[in-house]
Formats: structure tokens, C-alpha cells, sequence
């Protein structure tokens, strides 16, 4: 159904619902349906009470639903509109009323536009703070507008994909807000050809749902000033390297870290690293190489033999680390992954890296990615709540090449954190989304997703259990107390991790399958 869209939200063609980006619907009355209909039709133009009137009466409405004020406050109750700053319906006193929201079908052509407002993503789910997204973007634009001569047009654009035009506006700013506070962050890229960056920062947006506030109106001026310097340095250096990018990063830590890539590219990877590293005092390089070392556990290996390069391998982490960190303090992705090397490592960083964490996630402009590993954080550290909620609003931005690359790691993240939580309805459902997305990954998985109990045994997991015999059993049990259980900090969290592959262990090659740092991890509980 082709809607219309106004500020954030989609409206019916005929006015009987809209519809808030989180999903949530608003129904309107015959007579706010009416009223609407009326003022969209005359947008930007003052309409009488009598003409509002008019209309209501020859729908044959009863008089207790022909008050055109009282239906016009309830309209605006019900779009969180405001009557001193309003975002949808102006009130021109002693005349009537105007619908002030420019309109654009969904996904309308914006091909002819010299700049584009969007994509707009997390776009808040409390309807208040929605509304004041809606404000922002419509404000942002505004003033861009008013900045630009030659008929060079600006519009907002909330599903904008450039990726998919053949033709579209030579600039576009890609919005991404995170919410902070009772109140709202964005994250504001503008981009030249669909994938240069020439600006990428993180702005506070407003502290409150207040949309009568002036804060909001100043951060979209804030930004707008920014925007225009950005534009003009392109417009001056076109051909230069001056402007930023930040795709090399991204292709960088994908190919040191990718969980897809091939054995060969892997070690090829990490040849080309060591080579860098060497030669160079690059901090980048360092923390690239000591991601690619901790993948070879995480993401490569999926038993551990007893005897094993851990140890080396932890020393040349470590080492690396600490020499990368100082100079990478300006890049925040960067920062919450050494952090996250560090927790990994547990040789007396477990509270800097958490500080460090803590710091690097509120400057982060890359949103997607802070999502994931700071609820890493928060799953080890006990908090699932707002670990889960990170995941989400991780799939929520769902910013294309980023997510098609961690949707899959989201998704196992998920299904790790109902287990420790014990909570195993919650598990089920995030296998089976996991499942439909990816069945052969639930296969190989469902040793590991084994609830104590055995509650969500399958004919896989029987299957993968009958291929193991007692050497890949008892390494498959370190590898997993490795990579994930010994992080929990809570010993209920660790049980509930291992409990269920270690009894399906014991129960088919006995207890001594049990290797002993799986049961120095387990010293608090009664399993073993």
C-alpha cells in the first residue's frame, strides 16, 4: 500500500491510520479523519473553522463530533504535535488551522535533489522522542535549504538507499540516533557520490521529548553549519585527499577478522600484518594483528588440544595492545576493541578495559558496531537486560554491508546471552530465528546451545554428538570454557553456559572428559 509520509510517520492514503517508525499505529475517528483529509488537501494554506465545519456537517456527523478545536487537540495528542512549535498542524489564531508537515509518498523519487536527509535509522521507539527525531531531520534540512543558491534542492529522505539508484543526489547526510539519557544522540555522516565521507560526527540532539525546546532547533543548526563547511571544502577540493574516509577501516578489520574468509586468507592476513607491524610504528596495524590472532580462537578454531600456543599467543596480545592503545585514543571503534582484547585476556585489565569500554562507546560514531561489543560487556559483566538491548538496536539500524557482515555474530550473541541467563523460552525463539536465517549454523551450534536439561535436544544435536569421540569432546569443552564461558563473571551465568554441553559430555564418555580448567571455571558450582 502506497502510504504517505509526514515528518517520521506513514499515513494511510486516506487518513484512517499512521504509523510511527517503531511499528506503533495510531487509529483515527471518522471526523480526525475528515479533518485531515481537509487540512492535507490545502497543505500550507490557512483553512477556516467554518470550512472544517462544512465538511464535518455533510458528512452528517452528530454536533458533539463537529467541535473543530477540541477535534484538532486530540489530533495532536494523538501526533505528539505541539501548538507552540508544531511539527504537523499551525494554528493561525482568529482564522483557523494549517497542515505545516511536508509530504512525500514512502520511498519517493528523490533523483532530481542536490542533497538528500537520509537515510534516517534508529529511529526511537517512545513516540515523544520520535517526534523530536521527526523535528530534527525536518529542521536539518531546513537550514541546509537555506544555505544553498541555484534552486539546488534538499529533501528529506528517510528510507533513502543509495546503493540502489542508478541516479540520485550528489550528496546525501546519513542520520543515526542512539538514544542517551531520557533524551537523544545523532550520528550525522554526509557523504558525496554515495560512499565518500566528508563528515561523520555525533551530535546531542535534545535531553528531553520536549519538542518546544530550543535545544533541538540549535543541534539542527549546529549540524547544518558543519554540513555546509563540509560541502564547501568538497565543492573547493574536489579532486583532493583532504576529506576523511572511513570505509579502509571497516575493509580492514573485515579481512583480519572476517569468520568467513578462508583459512589461506586468514594466514595471508596475518603475514601482511606482521610484515606492517615490523616495519612501521602503525598502531593500527597492531591492533589489527592482535584481532587477528584472538579470531584464530573465537572464530576459526572450534576445539582446543591440550596442548596449545595460548600462552604465546596471549603474550604477543597483550603486548600489542598496550603499544596500540595510546595511539589510537581519537578512533572509539578502535578503542572498544582493544578494550574488548583486553577483558578477553583477563591478566589484571578487566576494570581498565571496562572504564576504557564505558568511554569509547559514548564518543562512537560507528553505532552498529559499538552496539555489539558493548553488550559483549554487559553479557560477561551480568547485565543481560541492556546487553540484549544493545543486539537489538544493533539489527535495528541495520545499515547494509556492516549488518549482512554481524548478523549472524548478533544473532549467536543473542542466543549466548538467553543461555546464561537461563532463560530458556528465550533461547528457543533466538535459535529458531537464528535457524531460519541460517540452519546449518543451528546444526553445528546445537551442542553448545544444549539447555542442563536437554529441553531443546534435536536430531542435530544427537548427530553431532555421535561424531565426537573423547579427545574432540574434552577439546571442545576447553574450547568453549576458552572463548566464553571463563568471561561470565557470575557463577550462575557460567553453569548455564557450560552445564549443558559439559552433561551431555559426561553422560556419553564420563567424567575425566572434563578437562581442568573447565572445572577450576565451574569451582563454585555443583556440576562437577
Amino acid at each position: 500500500m502506497q502510504t504517505r509520509r509526514a515528518g517520521p510517520i506513514d499515513f494511510a492514503p486516506d487518513f484512517s491510520w499512521g504509523r510511527w517508525p517503531s511499528g506503533e499505529e495510531i487509529t483515527f475517528t471518522r471526523s480526525e479523519r475528515l479533518v485531515l483529509e481537509r487540512l492535507v488537501q490545502d497543505a500550507g494554506r490557512v483553512v477556516g473553522r467554518e470550512r472544517l465545519l462544512d465538511v464535518l456537517e455533510e458528512a452528517g456527523l452528530e454536533s458533539a463530533d463537529r467541535n473543530v478545536d477540541f477535534l484538532i487537540n486530540r489530533l495532536r495528542r494523538k501526533l505528539s504535535d505541539s501548538a507552540r512549535t508544531p511539527t504537523f498542524i499551525r494554528t493561525q489564531y482568529g482564522e483557523g488551522y494549517a497542515w505545516i508537515a511536508a509530504q512525500t509518498p514512502a520511498g519517493a523519487d528523490v533523483a532530481n535533489a542536490f542533497l538528500a536527509v537520509g537515510p534516517v535509522r534508529g529511529l526511537p521507539e517512545q513516540a515523544g522522542l520520535a517526534a523530536c527525531a521527526g523535528d530534527f531531520c525536518d529542521e536539518l534540512a531546513r537550514r541546509i535549504q537555506l544555505s544553498l543558491v541555484g534552486g539546488r534542492e534538499v529533501v528529506v529522505a528517510y528510507d533513502y538507499a543509495p546503493s540502489r539508484m542508478t541516479e540520485g543526489p550528489q550528496f546525501h547526510v546519513e542520520v543515526t540516533f542512539a538514544p542517551g539519557g531520557r533524551g537523544l544522540d545523532a550520528v550525522v555522516a554526509l557523504y558525496r557520490d554515495g560512499v565518500r565521507v566528508l563528515h561523520l560526527s555525533r551530535y546531542r540532539v535534545t535531553d528531553t521529548d520536549d519538542r518546544t525546546l530550543p535545544q533541538l532547533r540549535d543541534a539542527a543548526q549546529t549540524v547544518a553549519q558543519e554540513v555546509e563547511g563540509a560541502l564547501w571544502r568538497s565543492e573547493a577540493f574536489v579532486d583532493s585527499d583532504l576529506t576523511p574516509s572511513d570505509h579502509s577501516l571497516p575493509v580492514r578489520l573485515h579481512v583480519a577478522t572476517s569468520p568467513f574468509a578462508a583459512r589461506e586468507t586468514w594466514v595471508e592476513t596475518r603475514r601482511r600484518l606482521r610484515t606492517v607491524v615490523s616495519s612501521s610504528e602503525d598502531s593500527q596495524s597492531r591492533l589489527l594483528l592482535a584481532l587477528n590472532i584472538h579470531s584464530k580462537y573465537v572464530k576459526a578454531l572450534t576445539i582446543l588440544p591440550e596442548q596449545d600456543f595460548r600462552a604465546q599467543d596471549e603474550d604477543e596480545m597483550e603486548r600489542l595492545v598496550l603499544e596500540a592503545l595510546p595511539g589510537v585514543q581519537d578512533n572509539p571503534s578502535l578503542v572498544l576493541m582493544a578494550a574488548k582484547l583486553l577483558y578477553f585476556l583477563d591478566r589484571g585489565y578487566r576494570s581498565m578495559a571496562l572504564e576504557i569500554a564505558e568511554d569509547a562507546y559514548a564518543r562512537s560514531t560507528a553505532l552498529a558496531s559499538a552496539y555489539v561489543a558493548y553488550g559483549q560487556f554487559r553479557m560477561f559483566e551480568g547485565d543481560i537486560p541492556t546487553a540484549l538491548k544493545c543486539y537489538e538496536r544493533a539489527m535495528a539500524i541495520q545499515a547494509p554491508e556492516p549488518m549482512d557482515f554481524v548478523k549472524g555474530y548478533v544473532e549467536v550473541l543473542e542466543c549466548t546471552t538467553y543461555q546464561a541467563a537461563g532463560d530458556w523460552a528465550g533461547l528457543a525463539r533466538a535459535l529458531d530465528r537464528l535457524g531460519r536465517a541460517q540452519p546449518e549454523a543451528v546444526k553445528r551450534l546445537s551442542l553448545l546451545f544444549r539447555s542442563p536439561d536437554g529441553r531443546l535436544d534435536t536430531a542435530d544435536f544427537d548427530r553431532v554428538l555421535d561424531s565426537l569421540d573423547v579427545a574432540t569432546a574434552r577439546g571442545k569443552l576447553r574450547w568453549v570454557t576458552y572463548v566464553s564461558g571463563r568471561l561470565f563473571v557470575a557463577p550462575e551465568h557460567r553453569r548455564n553456559v557450560l552445564g549443558g554441553v559439559m552433561s551431555a559430555l559426561v553422560s556419553r564418555f564420563g567424567r575425566d572428559v572434563v578437562p581442568q580448567e573447565t572445572r577450576a571455571v565451574l569451582r563454585q558450582a555443583e556440576t562437577v
